[in-house]
């Protein structure tokens, strides 16, 4: 699952706060991380298989379950100082980088 995160390529770009202080290697992070870029890899293998009628439905759903997981990313605890502290409020923002398709000339 780790490597596949990986492969997914996402990024953290700091907001607020010492982002040294996260710990990359929490479970719940990857787990959640692999299933938000696994979401976005259905959606792009099946939308267009779904046929007009049904996309506001199918929209509906996925939205639900991205919001859930996104919900998710936010109660997970990745500090590995004290959480409680409020000198330790971390506030990031975590992108999908999606690769630039090569130009034919």
């Amino acid at each position: 699952m780790l490597k596949e995160v990986r492969m997914m390529r996402f990024k953290i770009k700091p907001i607020f706060g010492n982002v040294t202080e996260i710990d990359l290697n929490d479970f719940r992070l990857i787990e959640t991380l692999w299933s938000l870029g696994k979401l976005e890899e259905f959606v792009d293998r099946e939308y267009r298989h779904i046929s007009y009628k049904d996309r506001m439905t199918f929209i509906r759903i996925l939205t639900s379950i991205k919001d859930r997981l996104k919900d998710n990313l936010n109660k997970i605890d990745i500090k590995r100082t004290n959480p409680r502290s409020a000198a330790s409020l971390i506030e990031m923002e975590i992108l999908r980088e999606i690769p630039r398709k090569k130009q034919v000339n």
